[in-house]
């Protein structure tokens, strides 16, 4: 249960229960609406700090600075599942 909560915090959704298993597990969450702002790099590099430790946080910085070099900034758009009705 304590490797899930980071990522709970991290992505937003809520773990309403857990099934421990033999050899595997299941999770049955909640996901929350999607914001109206999406987080900012430095928020998502705080997630992964929550999530993945400090390391992560310096390889994930180093490649949003590369990215940010050589890619022109871009909109995310929201995209829809296949299976659903429009």
């Amino acid at each position: 249960m304590k490797l899930l909560r980071g990522p709970e915090v991290f992505s937003g959704v809520r773990i309403a229960t857990v099934c421990v298993m033999f050899n595997h597990f299941h999770v049955l969450v909640e996901v929350p609406q999607r914001p109206e702002q999406m987080p900012d790099d430095r928020k998502l590099l705080d997630g992964i700090g929550v999530t993945a430790g400090h390391e992560a946080v310096v390889i994930a910085g180093q490649l949003l600075d590369s990215l940010a070099e050589t890619s022109p900034p871009c909109e995310a758009k929201p995209r829809r599942h296949p299976n659903t009705q429009t």
